[in-house]
């Protein structure tokens, strides 16, 4: 009897626990859902980030990027050579968004560190990520070419919803919406270079053409009420895996790049994992007669490379990109940042401080289906600051889409975007990372207006749908 009984609990546990697993899959099966979920946090061991105090600092402000980096790796070296830590251990340093430094250290010299009254604050670097790229630029396929030789006229798909029912990516790892079907792409080899010869500032006169035009203007585009030819003079930062500098339907400053990734990490500016590629075609994909568009069509997209050719990078990193933003760019400029971290201070004031010099920060509120609160630097408010929540073709927010009313300013689309990927294709892509590019395209363009509300917020505050004001 006994036994029976055991068996017969034993049966309903084993239940309860494959009910349980079955709705993890069912969240992991969403179609925007993508890799940058912290909820477990990855940090770096021995790594940390350090701000100083503003005091600390004792030069005139004003030098160019350049001069400020000179000035606080020497200072930075001389504080470390104070408690015997050598140069070798120094890694990037800030001096335009937040002063500070990232560093190498052992227990003893991170006691030491804390107890030095110039350190405003420590904090240990974080991985950041994204899911997994391939060949076609971080999916299951994508359309080859940007082109009239290799395109051909097809009906545009139709906007995508968010069905329960969607099926999961055959690779555990990728759980980003598959991309659109495509040809089989000519092997190229992966380890070859992109040009990175500056290009021209000045618009690039179209070639006359006649025939038949396979320009799509994607579902999110003509959600937040279209594109429009960008004809202003401010430049649209993209701090991610770079950009792809050579594809036929991005207008891409090479001039005004940065590489921030150490070259053990990746040689060159060019995008090859392709979130950074997507992210700059929703802002800025030309409007030719081909491919597709972006929000503010031809702008001027600028990479800032703070992640790896793995999608992978660092906090002190991302840092040291809005570090350089902040110097390089002018007020009108837009800044996005498709990426998320746990909660870190230093990050959010040099994001704060970075946009309170008038250029526009735009952030993804990210995938954890949390309180966006706890998250960084989605967190982070301002009068220049953006944080943006994802939505489908219904207007209902996305399943994994973070929330909370502050810091979300809009809300935009996120599921089943096309856009611009690798080897000059296109392909789809969701996740939070998605909506926040349709807002800085909006920004460039000028004011932004709610369209409505969000359904489904999980808050119980919807956040209003952006949307082109003029």
């Amino acid at each position: 009897m006994f036994q029976r009984k055991m068996g017969s609990v034993l049966l309903l546990a084993l239940a309860v626990l494959a009910f349980a697993c079955q709705q993890d899959m069912e969240i992991i099966q969403e179609p925007e859902f993508e890799m940058e979920s912290f909820a477990a946090a990855e940090f770096v061991p021995g790594e940390y980030i350090i701000e100083l105090q503003p005091a600390t600092i004792n030069f005139r402000r004003g030098g160019d990027y350049e001069e400020t980096q000179v000035f606080m790796r020497e200072l930075s070296e001389s504080l470390l050579a104070e408690y015997r830590i050598g140069d070798e251990n120094l890694r990037n340093v800030f001096g335009t968004a937040v002063d500070g430094f990232s560093v190498k250290l052992n227990e003893k010299e991170l006691e030491m560190m804390r107890r030095d009254p110039r350190v405003k604050s420590i904090h240990q670097d974080e991985v950041i990520a994204h899911n997994r790229g391939n060949g076609n630029g971080g999916g299951n396929g994508g359309t080859r070419g940007g082109g009239p030789k290799n395109q051909t006229p097809s009906e545009p798909a139709p906007a995508p919803e968010e069905p329960a029912d969607e099926p999961a990516p055959s690779d555990p790892d990728n759980p980003e919406a598959p991309e659109e079907p495509a040809d089989e792409p000519k092997e190229e080899p992966a380890d070859e270079p992109k040009s990175e010869d500056p290009v021209s500032e000045e618009p690039v006169e179209e070639e006359p053409y006649s025939g038949p035009s396979t320009q799509e203007v994607p579902w999110g585009i003509q959600r937040v009420g279209g594109f429009k030819r960008y004809t202003g003079n401010n430049v649209a930062f993209v701090l991610d895996t770079g950009i792809e500098l050579d594809h036929p339907d991005l207008n891409v400053n090479v001039e005004l790049g940065r590489k921030i990734v150490p070259d053990d990490i990746s040689t060159t500016l060019s995008d090859l994992h392709s979130h950074g590629t997507h992210v700059a075609g929703i802002i800025g994909a030309i409007d030719n007669h081909f491919g597709v568009v972006g929000v503010a069509a031809g702008v001027q997209v600028v990479p800032v490379k703070i992640m790896g050719d793995d999608g992978r990078g660092r906090v002190s990193w991302a840092i040291a990109g809005v570090d350089y933003v902040a110097s390089v760019g002018k007020p009108g400029d837009v800044a996005n940042l498709s990426i998320g971290a746990s909660a870190n201070t230093t990050f959010d004031n040099a994001v704060i401080n970075a946009s309170n010099k008038g250029i526009w920060f735009v952030t993804s509120a990210g995938n954890n289906a949390a309180d966006a609160n706890n998250y960084s630097p989605a967190r982070a408010n301002g009068p220049f600051l953006q944080t943006v929540s994802s939505m489908d073709s219904r207007d209902v927010m996305a399943n994994s889409s973070n929330y909370g009313n502050p810091p979300i300013d809009w809300a935009a689309p996120g599921v089943g975007i096309k856009s611009t990927i690798l080897r000059g294709g296109y392909g789809n892509k969701s996740g939070t990372s998605m909506a926040a590019p349709h807002v800085a395209g909006l920004r460039l363009l000028g004011n932004i207006r709610a369209d409505g509300h969000i359904k489904n917020d999980k808050d119980n505050t919807p956040d209003p749908i952006a949307h082109r004001a003029d």
